[in-house]
């Protein structure tokens, strides 16, 4: 979700503005609106359902994932240590926008290797993240190895104790080395060719 929107053809109005976006101001002839609903990258849930139960949900759409955490089958004894199993999936983006908010990361920065993110929660909970699993991510908190697990049908969550914590994610796939060192051989060889 988008902290704002621009509205660049206002005068047109081709597009209808999204449901829960506030008026800011205009600025060059473009509206701007403030997303009601935003929540920073990176925050945590207080309960979770199975893949299986999700698919067998009837009322699932997206928001129903704003709602509760959805995790592989195969998770659920490791995230029931830390979340409840959810028994009512009703959603509502607006609420659950604001729980998803309470939870969030205090900072988020990316690099060219990863990402790291604060946190400061009053207890321990699964923290998720809307990049795509992979089993080349590392995941630390404050600098110690630790593991996540594959949420949200195909993104990234990890358990962060309860307190301020830095959450680093790096991602390390072991064939870009010798794909970087095949690439070179090949510019040289074509280099010597010409």
């Amino acid at each position: 979700m988008f902290e704002y929107y621009y509205d660049y053809l206002r005068d047109i109005h081709l597009v209808e503005i999204p449901e829960g976006f506030t008026y800011i101001n205009t600025t060059a002839d473009t509206d701007v609106y403030l997303n009601d609903n935003y929540i920073p990258f990176g925050f945590g849930y207080d309960s979770y359902i199975t893949e299986s139960e999700l698919k067998a949900y009837s009322g699932a759409d997206v928001s129903t994932m704003l709602h509760t955490l959805v995790i592989e089958d195969d998770d659920e004894e490791y995230v029931s240590g830390y979340l409840d199993h959810c028994t009512n999936l009703t959603s509502n983006v607006s609420a659950d926008s604001k729980d998803r908010l309470a939870s969030a990361s205090k900072s988020f920065t990316a690099d060219a290797e990863g990402f790291t993110a604060e946190f400061n929660n009053p207890k321990e909970m699964l923290i998720f993240f809307s990049v795509p699993y992979d089993e080349y991510w590392q995941a630390a908190i404050d600098g110690r190895k630790t593991e996540f697990i594959r949420a949200n049908l195909g993104f990234m969550a990890v358990a962060v104790p309860s307190g301020e914590h830095i959450v680093e994610f790096s991602y390390h796939n072991p064939a870009l080395l010798p794909g970087a060192a095949l690439s070179a051989f090949g510019a040289v060889a074509c280099a010597v060719y010409i």
